[in-house]
């Protein structure tokens, strides 16, 4: 009688496990620019926060020619470039892009990205787009262009579809308090050094990883490397809110560029030695 009650407990918890993990998701079709191409088999859609707070979140699409572990992507705050880093010694080929809400979608903005050889192609606006579901919970359509075009002494042409869950583990944690707290207080740190010029401070608010990018250079070949960095940050910055997940955190953050022009955008922490750094910026393209 234990033995049997032992056993339907734990298929209840195996029945559980299993629902929990979404099938993964399906893609085929192709991207050619002049003579590489790339032939998807599988794709992954995630649910992000809208930084604007416009919508209730936004939804991004991968594709690639290699297998992704979409559920184990879904586990971080940056579920796109975790599934880009899954495959990144098998030599990858993707397609990533955002899908705007509704079942009428006219545009589609993203990319095209080959690592053999190492090429790569921004869309918007070029070809057809037929959507069959786009919900909060799926997402299944067809991009495609029905003839080759032209790019400078190129053409290219491609024609894919999607077939995938919308997960959505980047929209859960526990919630941070106004201004981020200590999160918040270290990403602050890092707009000042950026605001600064100071490339040695900068490194220092920065994960690991992202501190190998920072080159030590000085004089003239520093403050353009600077002014590149600036292009593409806030000067002034303000932390509308933001979620952790042990030693993962996401904030979304609004202000004003380098530009004067007002900006917004989510940034990924990593407690790293027990300080929290600065692991990706992500800004919302101004065009």
């Amino acid at each position: 009688m234990h033995t049997t009650a032992r056993l339907t407990t734990a298929a209840v918890l195996l029945a559980a496990t299993t629902t929990a993990t979404a099938a993964p998701g399906k893609a085929s079709g192709y991207f050619r620019l002049d003579k590489t191409r790339s032939e998807f088999t599988n794709g992954c859609a995630f649910r992000l926060p809208d930084p604007s707070g416009a919508t209730a979140g936004v939804t991004h699409v991968i594709l690639s020619d290699k297998p992704l572990d979409c559920d184990a992507a879904d586990q971080t705050f940056d579920p796109v470039e975790a599934a880009k880093a899954q495959v990144k010694a098998q030599k990858p080929a993707f397609v990533t892009f955002t899908l705007p809400a509704g079942s009428t979608v006219d545009r589609i903005d993203g990319g095209w990205e080959s690592t053999a050889p190492e090429d790569g192609f921004s869309f918007g606006g070029q070809g057809k787009v037929a959507i069959k579901v786009n919900t909060a919970d799926r997402v299944t359509g067809r991009y495609f262009l029905d003839k080759p075009s032209d790019f400078f002494d190129k053409t290219f042409q491609f024609d894919f579809t999607w077939d995938a869950p919308v997960l959505a583990g980047s929209m859960s944690g526990t919630a941070l308090p106004a201004g981020g707290g200590d999160v918040g207080a270290a990403y602050q740190k890092y707009v000042a050094a950026i605001g600064k010029g100071d490339l040695a401070a900068i490194r220092t608010t920065v994960t690991a990883a992202k501190a190998a990018d920072v080159p030590a250079l000085r004089g003239a070949e520093a403050k353009k490397l600077v002014e590149l960095m600036q292009l593409f940050e806030l000067k002034t910055a303000t932390v509308t809110s933001g979620v952790q997940r042990g030693d993962q955190a996401a904030l979304l953050v609004k202000g004003v560029g380098f530009d004067k022009a007002p900006g917004e955008g989510r940034v990924i922490m990593q407690r790293e030695g027990g300080a929290w750094k600065v692991a990706r910026v992500i800004m919302k393209s101004p065009f």
